[in-house]
């Protein structure tokens, strides 16, 4: 079924709304993704210019946090609002952030968005997304289908990988896009490249010191065992 195409506004001057649940994200990118520092601007590049397509924002994107991080000088919070993100302190307890972002969905105006960007793997959000989607907006809802690895299971819902699946949501899984936004060390290479070939060797002496002539021919038998399992190893026996 087509989804309905709001009127009165020109598609061409709707805009993009990017909403990150803040909680969430960092324990998807510390969990599942591996990651352990955020590139600040590159999350920003892949929310608003890769997955949002770069289209007109409406408002920066959101980003919630606690409000002992959020209101700190220093730290992540410093580094997302210079990346760009509105910073929305919130505290998890009572599902306080969670409101917070539901509260600015409830008051976006289907005539004038034409792209959501949820990042979160909440499912609460999901009849309120919905209710846009129904509405004619696009939502595209970023998070990750890979495992955990301490239980080894996605926090993605069910519900709504079968609402992605189904189209009612579009689906980005932000595994894609970890190099963009994971924080490379000082001192690390930003990019890799391949190695060449190289003619290389490794050398290694081996002495053994043993009254035993027993002991060196089962040393002499294990080298002769490597040789037939190494291709290229070379050996001489000097006894």
């Amino acid at each position: 079924m087509r989804t309905p195409q709001p009127s009165g506004v020109s598609v061409e001057l709707r805009k993009l709304v990017v909403l990150v649940d803040g909680p969430s994200f960092f324990c998807t990118a510390k969990g599942a993704l591996g990651i352990g520092m955020i590139n600040c601007q590159g999350l920003y590049d892949v929310l608003v210019k890769k997955i949002g397509k770069g289209l007109a924002t409406a408002f920066p994107p959101l980003f919630t946090m606690s409000p002992d991080k959020a209101l700190s000088s220093e730290g992540i919070a410093k580094e997302l609002a210079g990346a760009g993100f509105e910073i929305i302190p919130a505290s998890p307890e009572h599902n306080a952030d969670d409101i917070a972002l539901k509260n600015r969905i409830s008051n976006l105006d289907p005539r004038e968005i034409a792209v959501v960007v949820m990042v979160t793997a909440d499912r609460d959000f999901v009849p309120s997304l919905r209710s846009l989607a129904c509405n004619g907006v696009v939502v595209i809802w970023v998070s990750t289908r890979r495992p955990e690895p301490r239980d080894n299971r996605s926090r993605l819902p069910v519900d709504v990988d079968e609402l992605c699946k189904q189209g009612v949501f579009q689906f980005v899984d932000l595994a894609q896009f970890i190099g963009a936004i994971k924080k490379v060390p000082r001192g690390s290479s930003l990019t890799s490249t391949p190695e060449e070939p190289r003619d290389d060797y490794t050398k290694i002496t081996l002495q053994l010191r043993n009254l035993d002539p027993m002991v060196h021919r089962k040393l002499a038998a294990e080298v002769a065992r490597l040789k037939k399992e190494i291709p290229g190893l070379t050996f001489t026996v000097d006894a």
